[in-house]
C-alpha cells in the first residue's frame, strides 16, 4: 500500500481538529484559535507514528496517553485535575464515536486499510469521503450535546454564588444568569460577567479604586491605569446597546471565579468581569445580586454535568 505523507498529515489535521471542537463544545471550555491549530498540527505530525515497526502494544497505548494529555495542556490549557480527567476522557470518547463511524463507513463501502501501532490508515479513501464520514460524526455528536446540554439548562437554576478571587483578595457574591448578556472579549472569546463597581471595588487597592470611582470612560480610564501593574489584567470590551449606542466596557481578569449552585459541585470559570457603573435590581426572589452571569453557566458542556 501507498501511503502519501502530504495527505496523511492533512486527513489527520483536519479530524484533529473537529474531534478538539466537540471535546471543547462537550466540556463547555473556550480553545485559543492558535493553540487549538497547533493541537492539530501536533495531530497529523503524530499520525506518522503509523510508519513505525515493531512498536510494542503497551509501549504503543501509553505513547497514545501521554500524547493525549500533552495535546490537552496545549490546546485547553492547565486545568484543575477533575476538569482536566474529564477532558481527557471526553476526548477518547469522541475518538471512539468517530472512529466506530468511519469503520462503519469501511464496512459498508468496503474499503480496505492498515492498522499499526494502535493506528488506522484508510486506503483508497477520497477527500470527499473523508469530509463525509467527519461531517457525519461531527453533525451527530454536535446534536447530541446540543440535546443533553438543552436537559441540563432546564434543570439549572438561575442564581449562584460567586466568588472572585484577586491578587489574594477575594469577596463572594450573588449572581444571576442573564439571557440577554452575550459579551465576550474580542481578542480570547472568554465570556464577560457584568459586575457592580462597588462590588468590585474590595478586590483592588484603594489607589485604583479612586481612580475606577472618579473615572467612567473606559480608553481614559485604561489611558491612567496604563503605568501600573494592574493594567495586565485589563480589557477593552466592545458592546452594542439599544439606548447607549456602540461603545468600550473595561473589563478585569481575576485570579479565580468560582460559581456555586444549589445541587451542583463549584465550578472554576476563565472569564473576564466588565465593570457596571450602576446597580442592578433585584431577582425574583427580592434577593439582591450584584454579577451578571453570561449564559454560558447554564448551556455549559454536557461533561459539566457529571
Amino acid at each position: 500500500m501507498v501511503i502519501y505523507g502530504e495527505y496523511l498529515f492533512l486527513e489527520n489535521f483536519i479530524t484533529g481538529y473537529l474531534i478538539l471542537k466537540l471535546t471543547s463544545k462537550i466540556c463547555g471550555l473556550q480553545a485559543l484559535k492558535r493553540r487549538l491549530l497547533f493541537g492539530c498540527s501536533l495531530c497529523g505530525i503524530y499520525s506518522f507514528i503509523l510508519f513505525i515497526d515493531g512498536m510494542p502494544i503497551l509501549f504503543s497505548i501509553a505513547l497514545k496517553l501521554i500524547f493525549s494529555i500533552i495535546l490537552m495542556l496545549i490546546v485547553f490549557g492547565k486545568k484543575e485535575k477533575a476538569q482536566f480527567r474529564k477532558l481527557v476522557l471526553v476526548f477518547y470518547l469522541v475518538s471512539f464515536a468517530m472512529g466506530g463511524i468511519t469503520i462503519g463507513m469501511m464496512y459498508f463501502i468496503g474499503i480496505s486499510g492498515v492498522t499499526n501501532n494502535s493506528s488506522l490508515y484508510i486506503e483508497q479513501m477520497s477527500y470527499l469521503n473523508i469530509l463525509l464520514g467527519c461531517a457525519i460524526a461531527y453533525l451527530l455528536i454536535h446534536i447530541f450535546a446540543d440535546f443533553i446540554r438543552g436537559r441540563c439548562i432546564d434543570q439549572s437554576g438561575v442564581i449562584a454564588q460567586v466568588e472572585i478571587t484577586l491578587d489574594a483578595k477575594k469577596v463572594l457574591l450573588r449572581g444571576m444568569v442573564d439571557t440577554g448578556n452575550f459579551l465576550s472579549d474580542p481578542c480570547t472569546g472568554k465570556p464577560v460577567f457584568l459586575i457592580e463597581l462597588d462590588a468590585f471595588l474590595p478586590l483592588v487597592t484603594m489607589e485604583i479604586a479612586d481612580i475606577f470611582r472618579t473615572e467612567k470612560d473606559s480608553l481614559a480610564l485604561y489611558s491612567k491605569l496604563k503605568n501600573e501593574r494592574f493594567v495586565q489584567r485589563l480589557r477593552l470590551i466592545p458592546y452594542e446597546c439599544v439606548s447607549d449606542g456602540n461603545g468600550f466596557l473595561i473589563g478585569v481578569k481575576p485570579d479565580k471565579l468560582i460559581i456555586c449552585r444549589d445541587g451542583m459541585n463549584p465550578e472554576s470559570e476563565d472569564v473576564i468581569l466588565g465593570i457596571y457603573y450602576g446597580s442592578f435590581g433585584r431577582s425574583w426572589s427580592e434577593e439582591r445580586y450584584s454579577v451578571l452571569l453570561h449564559p454560558m453557566v447554564m448551556e455549559r458542556g454536557i461533561a459539566c454535568h457529571v
